[in-house]
Protein backbone atom coordinates (compact mmCIF):
# COMPACT_ATOMS: atom_id res chain seq x y z
CA UNK A 1 0.00 0.00 0.00
CA UNK A 2 1.23 3.24 -0.77
CA UNK A 3 0.28 6.61 0.25
CA UNK A 4 -1.45 9.43 -3.07
CA UNK A 5 1.77 11.59 -2.67
CA UNK A 6 3.57 8.73 -4.11
CA UNK A 7 1.77 8.05 -7.15
CA UNK A 8 3.76 9.87 -9.46
CA UNK A 9 6.54 7.30 -9.61
CA UNK A 10 3.64 5.12 -11.74
CA UNK A 11 3.09 7.92 -14.53
CA UNK A 12 6.62 8.51 -16.21
CA UNK A 13 7.66 11.74 -17.19
CA UNK A 14 8.42 12.39 -21.21
CA UNK A 15 11.43 14.12 -23.04
CA UNK A 16 9.32 16.94 -23.41
CA UNK A 17 8.31 17.57 -19.61
CA UNK A 18 5.39 15.49 -18.33
CA UNK A 19 2.90 13.39 -18.98
CA UNK A 20 -0.67 14.21 -18.22
CA UNK A 21 -3.20 11.24 -17.17
CA UNK A 22 -7.27 11.31 -17.93
CA UNK A 23 -8.18 12.63 -14.36
CA UNK A 24 -7.08 16.31 -14.39
CA UNK A 25 -6.40 16.93 -10.70
CA UNK A 26 -3.98 14.22 -10.66
CA UNK A 27 -2.71 15.34 -14.14
CA UNK A 28 -2.09 18.32 -11.89
CA UNK A 29 -1.14 17.01 -8.97
CA UNK A 30 1.80 14.34 -11.12
CA UNK A 31 3.20 16.74 -13.82
CA UNK A 32 3.15 19.84 -12.10
CA UNK A 33 3.95 19.45 -8.26
CA UNK A 34 7.35 20.85 -8.19
CA UNK A 35 6.40 24.19 -9.78
CA UNK A 36 2.47 24.50 -8.43
CA UNK A 37 2.72 25.54 -4.79
CA UNK A 38 -0.23 25.86 -2.48
CA UNK A 39 0.42 29.25 -0.93
CA UNK A 40 -1.03 30.11 2.94
CA UNK A 41 -3.83 32.52 1.00
CA UNK A 42 -4.93 29.80 -1.33
CA UNK A 43 -5.12 27.78 2.03
CA UNK A 44 -7.29 30.66 3.73
CA UNK A 45 -9.54 30.67 0.85
CA UNK A 46 -10.11 26.90 1.08
CA UNK A 47 -11.14 27.10 4.59
CA UNK A 48 -13.38 30.25 4.46
CA UNK A 49 -16.78 30.11 6.61
CA UNK A 50 -19.46 29.36 4.01
CA UNK A 51 -21.93 28.59 6.67
CA UNK A 52 -23.42 32.08 6.48
CA UNK A 53 -24.83 31.48 2.71
CA UNK A 54 -26.23 27.81 3.67
CA UNK A 55 -28.24 29.33 6.35
CA UNK A 56 -29.42 32.44 4.09
CA UNK A 57 -30.19 29.59 1.39
CA UNK A 58 -32.54 27.93 3.96
CA UNK A 59 -34.02 30.91 5.60
CA UNK A 60 -35.28 31.87 2.17
CA UNK A 61 -36.76 28.61 1.65
CA UNK A 62 -38.30 28.58 4.57
CA UNK A 63 -39.48 32.38 4.15
CA UNK A 64 -40.77 31.56 0.70
CA UNK A 65 -43.32 28.63 2.23
CA UNK A 66 -45.74 31.80 3.62
CA UNK A 67 -46.73 32.74 0.25
CA UNK A 68 -49.34 31.20 -1.56
CA UNK A 69 -47.36 31.61 -5.06
CA UNK A 70 -44.98 29.17 -4.84
CA UNK A 71 -43.66 25.36 -4.95
CA UNK A 72 -41.40 23.84 -3.00
CA UNK A 73 -39.98 19.80 -2.86
CA UNK A 74 -37.71 17.51 -3.35
CA UNK A 75 -35.36 16.04 -6.16
CA UNK A 76 -32.71 13.20 -6.33
CA UNK A 77 -30.62 12.48 -9.63
CA UNK A 78 -27.70 11.12 -11.25
CA UNK A 79 -24.57 13.17 -12.66
CA UNK A 80 -23.00 12.67 -15.25
CA UNK A 81 -19.41 14.94 -14.49
CA UNK A 82 -16.66 15.56 -17.35
CA UNK A 83 -13.76 17.37 -16.22
CA UNK A 84 -11.80 19.26 -19.29
CA UNK A 85 -8.34 20.00 -18.78
CA UNK A 86 -6.02 23.28 -20.52
CA UNK A 87 -2.43 23.31 -20.77
CA UNK A 88 -0.61 26.60 -21.87
CA UNK A 89 1.48 26.11 -23.56
CA UNK A 90 0.01 23.20 -25.07
CA UNK A 91 1.89 19.91 -24.84
CA UNK A 92 2.46 17.54 -27.86
CA UNK A 93 0.03 14.81 -25.42
CA UNK A 94 -3.30 16.82 -25.24
CA UNK A 95 -5.08 15.92 -22.01
CA UNK A 96 -8.04 13.36 -22.14
CA UNK A 97 -11.05 14.53 -20.13
CA UNK A 98 -11.91 12.72 -17.23
CA UNK A 99 -15.95 11.62 -16.74
CA UNK A 100 -17.80 9.81 -14.81
CA UNK A 101 -21.06 9.00 -12.75
CA UNK A 102 -22.37 10.26 -9.35
CA UNK A 103 -25.65 11.70 -7.99
CA UNK A 104 -27.57 14.58 -6.48
CA UNK A 105 -30.24 15.33 -3.62
CA UNK A 106 -31.98 17.90 -2.07
CA UNK A 107 -34.72 20.28 -2.28
CA UNK A 108 -35.90 23.24 -4.42
CA UNK A 109 -38.08 26.46 -4.17
CA UNK A 110 -40.06 28.01 -7.27
CA UNK A 111 -41.57 31.70 -6.02
CA UNK A 112 -43.69 32.79 -9.12
CA UNK A 113 -43.72 37.04 -9.96
CA UNK A 114 -45.96 36.77 -12.61
CA UNK A 115 -47.55 33.35 -14.68
CA UNK A 116 -44.41 33.57 -16.45
CA UNK A 117 -41.68 34.36 -14.62
CA UNK A 118 -40.46 33.50 -11.56
CA UNK A 119 -37.09 32.39 -9.11
CA UNK A 120 -36.01 29.18 -8.22
CA UNK A 121 -33.31 27.97 -5.54
CA UNK A 122 -32.10 24.70 -4.84
CA UNK A 123 -30.20 23.16 -2.07
CA UNK A 124 -28.11 19.87 -2.92
CA UNK A 125 -25.92 17.60 -1.96
CA UNK A 126 -23.63 16.77 -5.33
CA UNK A 127 -21.39 13.95 -5.52
CA UNK A 128 -19.11 14.12 -8.90
CA UNK A 129 -17.69 10.91 -9.71
CA UNK A 130 -14.91 10.53 -11.94
CA UNK A 131 -12.99 7.29 -13.44
CA UNK A 132 -9.71 7.19 -15.69
CA UNK A 133 -7.49 4.41 -17.10
CA UNK A 134 -3.91 5.22 -18.19
CA UNK A 135 -1.56 3.34 -19.71
CA UNK A 136 2.03 4.52 -20.47
CA UNK A 137 5.41 3.06 -21.79
CA UNK A 138 9.18 3.62 -21.16
CA UNK A 139 12.06 2.39 -22.49
CA UNK A 140 16.12 3.50 -21.45
CA UNK A 141 19.23 1.83 -23.08
CA UNK A 142 22.58 2.11 -20.91
CA UNK A 143 25.88 -0.10 -21.95
CA UNK A 144 24.00 -2.60 -23.47
CA UNK A 145 20.63 -3.27 -21.62
CA UNK A 146 17.80 -1.84 -22.50
CA UNK A 147 14.86 -2.04 -19.66
CA UNK A 148 11.43 -1.04 -20.87
CA UNK A 149 8.42 -0.57 -18.43
CA UNK A 150 4.74 -0.45 -19.07
CA UNK A 151 2.86 1.11 -16.59
CA UNK A 152 -1.00 0.26 -16.67
CA UNK A 153 -2.91 2.11 -13.73
CA UNK A 154 -7.00 2.01 -13.06
CA UNK A 155 -8.24 5.14 -10.46
CA UNK A 156 -11.24 6.90 -9.65
CA UNK A 157 -12.23 9.97 -7.90
CA UNK A 158 -15.33 11.51 -6.14
CA UNK A 159 -15.94 15.33 -5.48
CA UNK A 160 -18.57 16.16 -3.17
CA UNK A 161 -20.16 19.43 -2.97
CA UNK A 162 -23.04 21.93 -1.57
CA UNK A 163 -24.71 23.32 -4.52
CA UNK A 164 -26.92 26.18 -3.91
CA UNK A 165 -28.25 27.46 -7.87
CA UNK A 166 -29.73 30.85 -7.88
CA UNK A 167 -32.43 31.00 -11.31
CA UNK A 168 -34.63 32.84 -12.90
CA UNK A 169 -37.52 30.58 -14.34
CA UNK A 170 -39.54 31.13 -17.44
CA UNK A 171 -42.93 29.18 -17.55
CA UNK A 172 -43.40 28.08 -20.69
CA UNK A 173 -46.67 26.05 -20.25
CA UNK A 174 -48.55 24.79 -17.29
CA UNK A 175 -46.07 22.02 -17.18
CA UNK A 176 -43.45 22.94 -18.91
CA UNK A 177 -40.14 25.11 -17.47
CA UNK A 178 -37.10 26.55 -17.93
CA UNK A 179 -34.64 28.38 -15.70
CA UNK A 180 -31.03 29.89 -15.76
CA UNK A 181 -28.80 31.44 -13.62
CA UNK A 182 -25.13 31.12 -11.62
CA UNK A 183 -24.36 28.79 -8.68
CA UNK A 184 -22.26 28.21 -6.18
CA UNK A 185 -20.73 24.71 -5.06
CA UNK A 186 -18.95 24.40 -1.38
CA UNK A 187 -16.65 21.28 -1.64
CA UNK A 188 -17.23 19.02 0.89
CA UNK A 189 -14.82 16.05 0.58
CA UNK A 190 -12.54 14.82 -1.96
CA UNK A 191 -11.51 10.84 -2.31
CA UNK A 192 -9.05 8.93 -4.50
CA UNK A 193 -8.02 5.73 -5.29
CA UNK A 194 -5.94 3.79 -7.83
CA UNK A 195 -4.82 0.25 -8.83
CA UNK A 196 -1.05 0.28 -10.81
CA UNK A 197 0.62 -2.48 -12.24
CA UNK A 198 3.69 -2.14 -14.01
CA UNK A 199 5.71 -4.79 -16.20
CA UNK A 200 9.20 -4.26 -16.46
CA UNK A 201 11.59 -6.36 -19.36
CA UNK A 202 15.11 -5.95 -19.19
CA UNK A 203 17.48 -7.47 -22.29
CA UNK A 204 21.03 -8.04 -21.50
CA UNK A 205 22.67 -9.49 -25.18
CA UNK A 206 20.19 -12.20 -26.39
CA UNK A 207 18.75 -13.15 -22.62
CA UNK A 208 15.19 -10.91 -21.24
CA UNK A 209 14.29 -10.92 -17.71
CA UNK A 210 10.30 -9.90 -16.62
CA UNK A 211 9.50 -8.41 -13.31
CA UNK A 212 6.20 -7.50 -12.23
CA UNK A 213 5.10 -4.78 -9.49
CA UNK A 214 1.86 -3.74 -7.95
CA UNK A 215 0.77 -1.01 -6.27
CA UNK A 216 -2.68 0.78 -4.80
CA UNK A 217 -3.60 3.88 -2.43
CA UNK A 218 -6.22 6.25 -1.20
CA UNK A 219 -6.61 9.23 -0.31
CA UNK A 220 -9.52 12.00 0.99
CA UNK A 221 -7.14 15.06 0.97
CA UNK A 222 -8.61 18.50 -0.55
CA UNK A 223 -4.95 20.22 -0.97
CA UNK A 224 -5.04 21.86 -4.22
CA UNK A 225 -8.34 21.99 -5.26
CA UNK A 226 -10.79 25.26 -4.92
CA UNK A 227 -12.73 25.61 -1.61
CA UNK A 228 -16.02 27.05 -3.37
CA UNK A 229 -17.20 26.95 -7.04
CA UNK A 230 -18.65 29.43 -9.14
CA UNK A 231 -21.07 28.01 -11.57
CA UNK A 232 -23.48 28.71 -14.51
CA UNK A 233 -26.76 26.67 -14.23
CA UNK A 234 -29.43 26.34 -17.43
CA UNK A 235 -32.01 23.58 -17.78
CA UNK A 236 -35.50 22.60 -17.99
CA UNK A 237 -38.22 20.76 -15.86
CA UNK A 238 -41.57 19.01 -16.87
CA UNK A 239 -43.80 18.85 -13.99
CA UNK A 240 -46.76 16.53 -14.06
CA UNK A 241 -50.58 17.22 -12.24
CA UNK A 242 -49.61 15.20 -9.51
CA UNK A 243 -46.47 16.83 -8.78
CA UNK A 244 -43.64 14.30 -9.75
CA UNK A 245 -41.53 16.41 -12.29
CA UNK A 246 -38.91 15.50 -14.60
CA UNK A 247 -35.52 17.84 -15.08
CA UNK A 248 -32.41 18.27 -17.41
CA UNK A 249 -29.83 20.37 -16.15
CA UNK A 250 -26.26 21.65 -17.18
CA UNK A 251 -23.87 22.91 -14.83
CA UNK A 252 -21.02 25.19 -15.70
CA UNK A 253 -17.83 25.50 -13.04
CA UNK A 254 -17.08 29.18 -14.11
CA UNK A 255 -13.93 28.94 -11.56
CA UNK A 256 -11.18 26.49 -11.93
CA UNK A 257 -11.30 23.18 -9.90
CA UNK A 258 -7.34 23.64 -9.20
CA UNK A 259 -6.98 26.08 -7.24
CA UNK A 260 -2.92 26.97 -8.29
CA UNK A 261 -3.40 27.61 -12.32
CA UNK A 262 0.05 29.64 -12.85
CA UNK A 263 3.05 27.93 -12.36
CA UNK A 264 6.41 29.11 -14.47
CA UNK A 265 5.96 28.91 -18.12
CA UNK A 266 3.19 26.64 -17.57
CA UNK A 267 -0.75 27.56 -17.13
CA UNK A 268 -2.84 24.65 -16.04
CA UNK A 269 -6.93 25.04 -15.94
CA UNK A 270 -9.63 22.50 -15.08
CA UNK A 271 -13.24 23.19 -15.15
CA UNK A 272 -15.94 21.12 -14.40
CA UNK A 273 -19.32 20.13 -16.62
CA UNK A 274 -22.05 18.33 -15.14
CA UNK A 275 -24.91 17.03 -16.66
CA UNK A 276 -28.05 16.28 -14.11
CA UNK A 277 -30.78 14.68 -14.57
CA UNK A 278 -33.00 14.77 -12.12
CA UNK A 279 -36.57 12.89 -10.87
CA UNK A 280 -38.37 15.12 -8.09
CA UNK A 281 -41.60 15.96 -6.16
CA UNK A 282 -43.71 19.23 -5.20
CA UNK A 283 -45.45 18.53 -1.89
CA UNK A 284 -46.49 22.40 -1.98
CA UNK A 285 -47.43 24.25 -4.72
CA UNK A 286 -49.80 26.66 -5.70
Amino acid sequence: MVQSGQRAQHHPRSAEGVRVVIWPISAIRLAFDPILGNTQQTKLKRNMNFKPLVFAAVGFLVAGTASAQLTVGAKAGLNYSIYGTKIDPEPEEKPESGSGIGFHVGGFLNYNLSDKIGLRTELLYSARGTSYTDESTSTTSILGITSTTKTETDGSATASYLELPIMVNFQASEALSFHAGPGLGFLMGYKTKFDSKSTTTTTTGGSSTTTTSESSGDSDSKEGIRGMEIGLTLGGAYQLENGLSFGLRYWRGLSTFNEDTEGGPVTVKTNANVIQFSVGYAFIKD
